[in-house]
This record gives structure tokens, C-alpha cells and sequence, in this order.
């Protein structure tokens, strides 16, 4: 989950890995959740 997080962050907020991982694991868990959520919201095609 956190390459995956990062790589998201990385990609479409410009957030460097590094300050992904330095998170605590509870704001890891809601970032991805979040994460989640913004891509499930995108128009289908």
C-alpha cells in the first residue's frame, strides 16, 4: 500500500515519496482512502 500511495501522491499532488513514508501509519491509511475515493469519483469512460 505505501509504494502504491506514493506513487499516486507523486503523480497527481507533485508529494515526494519520502514525505509519504514519514507519515504515521493511521494518516497513511486515510491518505489511501482518500485516494481512493478521488479516483472512484472520476468520470467513467
Amino acid at each position: 500500500m505505501d509504494v502504491q500511495l506514493a506513487y499516486y501522491m507523486l503523480v497527481n499532488h507533485g508529494r515526494f515519496p519520502g514525505e509519504i513514508a514519514d507519515l504515521p501509519e493511521k494518516e497513511k491509511i486515510l491518505m489511501y482512502q482518500m485516494a481512493v475515493k478521488e479516483i472512484k469519483s472520476r468520470p467513467q469512460k
